[in-house]
């Protein structure tokens, strides 16, 4: 006896997908969301240099 559980509690070679939806409006979907968090990495880069800078001064870097 195993403590009454199986397997497939758990979700033991199950996949997650829900029930109704097509497999591949979903990998549509994940690539647009992939591609918009991308965008906005991409447009947030500019800003890496000056975010350093911050960091820099606030943790003790050459106070100027």
């Amino acid at each position: 006896m195993s403590g009454g559980t199986d397997g497939r509690a758990y979700g033991v070679g199950m996949t997650a997908r829900v029930g109704g939806r097509n497999a591949a409006i979903s990998w549509i979907v994940g690539l647009l969301c992939a591609a918009v968090v991308g965008g906005l990495i991409w447009l947030s880069l500019p800003a890496g240099p000056g975010m350093l800078a911050l960091i820099g001064q606030l943790l003790g870097g050459h106070g100027g």
